[in-house]
């Protein structure tokens, strides 16, 4: 699921005799999964499901911290019966958008898009907007992968006139601009990222407005359009440095050195992704080091 996609998971607690002893359990898993620590989450879910074996929330909790350590077998299972201990509408329409994740994180896409589709028929039933426009940029993320790209475009124009605040348009944006660039129609693609830059910039915070100027460089890079790459990086990155974040730093590095690659300059290049990669180490952010080191391996140079 692409990482600007709004997608708050509401969690219902059940009680039991033992509620106290599950319930803990299930916060302590919520918590360890929030910090990415998934074989501890795991392993707190479990706790809570020998107490409870009932417990909606271990469940989802144990579906979502097995997808997010790879073990998607797995995951399937728990999230599945996250959706049979379902019992209100919303509840169910959320088990099924974390199970069409399984599936598309398995490539599995006809499952995805009937999972999201399923889901989509709840929240819309329930008037739901915001969780319909999730579900349909889902559809969308999906059908993009698959090479559907007109279906994808569709999905996410229907999505955008569900859009309730600037965030969610600049997202909806964003996911047609992406489309649109998978597509090589470089000039509408354009369009819409130059839109989610202004609406990120005028009410999205930095990781928002780093991620969108970066993609919009990404964009015209592919269109070969590289004065307009260096300009967006070039205005990108003394925001980032004053606010002082160095992982945005070393990404504006990585892309500025991108775009000096294509344009046959080499030794500039080597030297912005040595700086990136120095500066990325030095705030302990490793793999973005080791990505950023390993950028021009994956160019056709």
């Amino acid at each position: 699921m692409n990482k600007y996609i709004a997608c708050a998971l509401l969690s219902v607690t059940t009680f039991s005799a033992y509620a106290d002893d599950s319930g803990s359990a299930v916060l302590s898993c919520q918590k360890a999964f929030a910090a990415g620590e998934f074989t501890q989450a795991i392993g707190y879910a479990n706790q809570a499901l020998r107490v409870a074996p009932d417990n909606r929330e271990a469940y989802f909790c144990l579906g979502r911290s097995q997808g997010a350590a790879g073990d998607h077998a797995a995951a399937l299972k728990s999230l599945q019966e996250t959706d049979r201990l379902s019992k209100a509408p919303f509840e169910h329409a959320v088990a099924l958008i974390q199970l069409g994740n399984e599936y598309k994180a398995t490539k599995a896409y006809p499952d995805a898009l009937a999972t999201y589709r399923q889901s989509m028929t709840i929240v819309r039933a329930e008037k739901n907007k915001r969780y319909e426009m999730i579900a349909l940029n889902l559809i969308g993320e999906t059908l993009q992968e698959s090479a559907d790209f007109a279906g994808a475009i569709e999905a996410y124009q229907q999505g955008y006139t569900l859009a309730a605040n600037d965030n969610e348009r600049a997202d909806s944006h964003a996911h047609l601009a992406s489309a649109y660039s998978a597509n090589k129609q470089h000039d509408q693609a354009v369009g819409h990222q130059i839109k989610a830059v202004v609406l990120e910039e005028r009410s999205g915070d930095l990781d928002h407005f780093a991620h969108a100027n970066l993609e919009l460089s990404r964009i015209y890079l592919e269109a070969k359009q590289y004065g307009e790459a260096e300009k967006t990086m070039g205005h990108t990155l003394p925001v980032v440095v004053q606010a002082g974040d160095g992982y945005w730093e070393a990404s504006v590095y990585q892309m500025q050195a991108r775009v000096r690659y294509a344009q046959g300059k080499v030794e500039e290049g080597d030297a912005l992704i040595q700086r990136g990669t120095d500066l990325a180490k030095k705030i302990g952010a490793d793999e973005l080091a080791q990505d950023i080191a390993s950028t021009k391996a994956h160019l056709n140079m």
